[in-house]
C-alpha cells in the first residue's frame, strides 16, 4: 500500500527535508483549472484508485509513447511556477530556507489567497466537475432538531438554505450576547461582523457549487475584547417568537410578564414588555396558525369532506351580505356554537327543524335547565363525555343511570338526536386534498374599545371567579335583570 509517509520517504531519498515538503494534486495536467493540498493517506488512496491495475511496464511505456502528452507545455509550466535556484537541502540563494519548496512567490501567494478574508477566493482550488479526483470531503452539517438550543459555528458548516444559515447566526451571536451587523445580505452571499470598532470577528456564508446548500467559508471566531451586551439592539421578536415557541407550545396559557422573564433569565438581555407581548404573538401563530393560512384551507376542507363521506354534498357560497344567506329550512340544518345570548331563540324561530351543537359545559347548563341538578350528576355526565372507548362509554353511562334514570333518558334521546345526522372523521390538514382555486381571504377585523376580555360569562348558578383565595366573595342570587328577566345580573351588567 502507497500513502504519505512512502511518499516522504522517497522525497528523504532525493536529498529534501520531508519535513517541510507539501505535496499538490494538479487537475488535468494543467495548475490553471486548480490544485489541492495532499495532506492524508485518505487523499493518496483517491488519486491511485483511478490508475489501471494489471498494467505491464511495457503497455505503459508504449501508451505513454503513442499519447498526445505535450511535453512542451509541462516545461513551459515548470519554468513558470518552481523556483530553480532551491537545493536538495530545501535552501535558496545565501542557505534562507522556504515552507513552500519548490513553489514560486505567485503561487504562494495563490495558495495564501485561498484562506483570504471573506472566502472570497476559497473557489479557486475547488475541484472541476468531472475531473478525476472524485474523493468528496465530508463536511459537517447542521442539524436543526440537536444543535438548534446553542449552535456553534465552525468553518465548512453545511446549512440547508440562506433563511437557516441567517437564523444559526442570530442565535449563536445573540446566545453568546454579541452586538453583530450583516454587511453583505443578498442571493450569493451573507456576511456578519462584529459591531464593536477593532473586532476581528466574522462569518462569511455562501452558496455551494452545483447545490442549494449553503456554507461557511469564512470564519475568526475570535473577538476582541468584547463583552457582554445587556442592552442588544439585535433581538427582535420575530426571533424570540422562534426560539421560545415550545415554551407555548408546553403552556398556551402563559403570560407575557413570564415570557419576559423567562427570556431575561436565559439571554442575560434586556427585553421590553411590548418586546415580549410581540414575541408570544408571532409564536402562537407559529403554533396555530395566522387567520390568513385557515381562511386558505377553507377549500381543501371541503374537498377532504367529500372525499371522508362519499355521496355528501358540500357548498361554499361566497357573499357580501349577511342577508344573502338563502337558508332554506325544508333541509337538516345543523348550528355548532358555544350558545351565545339571543343567538338560540333566532335559530328556534327561524329554523324549528334545525339542530345546535354546544360543548359539554353547554349541555350541562340545558341539563341543568331541564331540572337535572347536583354535583354528582355533573361529574357523571362528564366523565361520560371524557370516554375514550366504546366499553369505558357504556360503563359511564350505566352509572349515570343509576345515579338518575330519567337524567340517563334525557341523555341519550339529547345524544341521538345530536348524531342524527353523523359527518364521517377526516384525516389532518397536511393530508387534505389541494384545490386549485384561488385561496380565500380573511375578512377585515376592526379593533374593538377597550381591553379585550379574558374570562368567560358565568352562569347564574355558578359561583363568581376567586380574586381571593382566604374569603369567598358574595353572590347575591336575589338580583335580576330588567330586559331579560335572568337572575344573576341587573340591566347594566
Amino acid at each position: 500500500m502507497f500513502g504519505l509517509i512512502e511518499m516522504k520517504e522517497f522525497v528523504e531519498e532525493l536529498g529534501y527535508d520531508k519535513q517541510k515538503v507539501r505535496f499538490w494534486h494538479q487537475f488535468e495536467n494543467s495548475l490553471h483549472l486548480g490544485s489541492e493540498a495532499i495532506e492524508t493517506d485518505t487523499d493518496i488512496y483517491g488519486i491511485i484508485k483511478h490508475i489501471g491495475n494489471n498494467r505491464s511496464s511495457e503497455s505503459e511505456c508504449d501508451d505513454f509513447e503513442d499519447s498526445d502528452y505535450d511535453m512542451e507545455e509541462d516545461d513551459r509550466l515548470f519554468e513558470k511556477w518552481v523556483v530553480h535556484d532551491v537545493g536538495f537541502d530545501g535552501e535558496v540563494g545565501k542557505g534562507k530556507s522556504v515552507d513552500n519548496i519548490l513553489l514560486s512567490e505567485e503561487m504562494q501567494n495563490m495558495i495564501e489567497g485561498e484562506h483570504s478574508e471573506g472566502g472570497e477566493d476559497s473557489d479557486k482550488f475547488q475541484s472541476v466537475p468531472g475531473s478525476d479526483d472524485d474523493v468528496t470531503p465530508k463536511f459537517p452539517k447542521y442539524n436543526p432538531k440537536t444543535e438548534n438550543k446553542n449552535p456553534d459555528l465552525q468553518l465548512g458548516l453545511i446549512f440547508s438554505s440562506k433563511k437557516e444559515a441567517k437564523f444559526v447566526i442570530d442565535t449563536h451571536c445573540l446566545r453568546r450576547g454579541m452586538m453583530y451587523r450583516f454587511d453583505r445580505n443578498d442571493h450569493r452571499r451573507l456576511r456578519a461582523r462584529c459591531k464593536k470598532e477593532g473586532c476581528e470577528w466574522y462569518v462569511y456564508v455562501s452558496p455551494m457549487q452545483e447545490d442549494k446548500s449553503w456554507q461557511v467559508k469564512g470564519y475568526n471566531a475570535v473577538h476582541s475584547k468584547c463583552s457582554w451586551n445587556y442592552y442588544n439592539n439585535n433581538i427582535i421578536s420575530g426571533w424570540l417568537g422562534k426560539t421560545f415557541v415550545n415554551k407555548f407550545k408546553n403552556n398556551p396559557k402563559l403570560g407575557t410578564n413570564e415570557l419576559r422573564s423567562e427570556i431575561c433569565n436565559t439571554l442575560k438581555c434586556n427585553v421590553s414588555k411590548q418586546q415580549a407581548y410581540r414575541a408570544k404573538q408571532k409564536a402562537i401563530n407559529i403554533l396555530l396558525g395566522s387567520l390568513k393560512e385557515h381562511f386558505s384551507t377553507i377549500r381543501d376542507y371541503c374537498l377532504e369532506l367529500m372525499r371522508s363521506n362519499y355521496g355528501s354534498t358540500v357548498v361554499l357560497k361566497l357573499i357580501d351580505d349577511e342577508s344573502d344567506l338563502e337558508l332554506d329550512e325544508e333541509y337538516a340544518w345543523t348550528f355548532m356554537s358555544d350558545k351565545q345570548k339571543g343567538l338560540i331563540p333566532v335559530f328556534e324561530s327561524l329554523f324549528s327543524n334545525a339542530e345546535n351543537r354546544f360543548c359539554v359545559r353547554n349541555l350541562h347548563s340545558n341539563m341543568k335547565r331541564d331540572g337535572f341538578t347536583g354535583q354528582s350528576l355533573k361529574n357523571a355526565l362528564w366523565a361520560v363525555a371524557r370516554a375514550t372507548g366504546m366499553e369505558e362509554f357504556k360503563a359511564r353511562i350505566e352509572q349515570l343511570k343509576e345515579l338518575d334514570e330519567n337524567a340517563y333518558k334525557w341523555l341519550v334521546s339529547s345524544y341521538l338526536r345530536c348524531y342524527e345526522h353523523a359527518i364521517q372523521g377526516i384525516n389532518g390538514a397536511e393530508l387534505w386534498p389541494k384545490c386549485e382555486l384561488p385561496p380565500l381571504l380573511p375578512p377585515k377585523y376592526e379593533n374593538k374599545p377597550g381591553r379585550p376580555k379574558k374570562m368567560r360569562r358565568r352562569q347564574p348558578d355558578e359561583p363568581p371567579a376567586a380574586t381571593n383565595t382566604t374569603r369567598m366573595k358574595k353572590c347575591q342570587k336575589s338580583l335580576r335583570c330588567g330586559k331579560c328577566g335572568v337572575v344573576g345580573h341587573n340591566a347594566r351588567t
